[in-house]
């Protein structure tokens, strides 16, 4: 099964907070589960990819 996520920040942006800490654990877990997980978010000027 493959999961995308959809999310305006993810852990390295500047201004992540609480909801991108949860989407990553949940993440973790459903990999460790055998699922595909994509986490699509913005780019940020500065930031590696």
């Amino acid at each position: 099964m493959d999961l995308l996520i959809i999310n305006h920040r993810d852990l390295k942006h500047p201004k992540a907070g609480g909801a991108e800490e949860v989407i990553y654990q949940i993440s973790r877990r459903l990999v460790k589960k055998g699922i595909n997980v994509t986490w699509l978010a913005e780019q940020v000027d500065g930031l590696k990819r």
